[in-house]
């Protein structure tokens, strides 16, 4: 089975880390660990540091471990959890804490309900029809997958992977 088959997840990953803290073009290495599942072919378990100028990222995403989605990202002087990044419940608001690195009681802020599928269909039909910019550019989409080769390459390898340019 090839990567790509598995892209999905890991599209939803990487674009959720380099949205956060990604220039263009400075990720430097990367390396991934893995676990397949031998029916579904999908990784059961993916980890990656990823080594930026500026700091680095380090994630861990498995599709079997629990059944909740959470984000979270901290920095230097704070912290945010997004409650469910990607399946946006349809009954209730999305959530997201925002608090220090010390651990006091973060700041709750709530989202309306809303279809995101639905929004992202409508968003990108203005687009084609040339009533918007395209939300995310080529570019973007081009540079994802470099990444995500590389942490691939690094999972093969063992060793860390600079994304190709392209």
């Amino acid at each position: 089975m090839d990567w790509r088959d598995d892209l999905d997840r890991w599209s939803y990953v990487w674009c959720a880390i380099k949205s956060e803290i990604m220039k263009p073009w400075t990720i430097g290495l990367a390396r991934r660990k893995e676990k397949r599942d031998p029916d579904f072919k999908t990784d059961r378990l993916a980890s990656a540091i990823l080594e930026f100028p500026s700091g680095q990222s380090i994630f861990t995403c498995s599709t079997q471990a629990a059944f909740f989605q959470r984000m979270h990202f901290l920095g230097t002087s704070g912290r945010v959890e997004i409650e469910i990044p990607w399946n946006a419940p349809n009954d209730r608001p999305c959530r997201i804490f925002l608090g220090d690195v010390l651990g006091a009681a973060p700041k709750v802020e709530e989202f309306p309900v809303v279809d995101q599928y639905t929004i992202q269909g409508d968003e990108f039909s203005r687009a084609v029809r040339g009533e918007r910019d395209v939300p995310v550019p080529l570019e973007d989409a081009i540079k994802n997958m470099a990444a995500i080769e590389a942490i691939f390459r690094a999972a093969d390898s063992g060793k860390w992977e600079q994304p190709e340019k392209p």
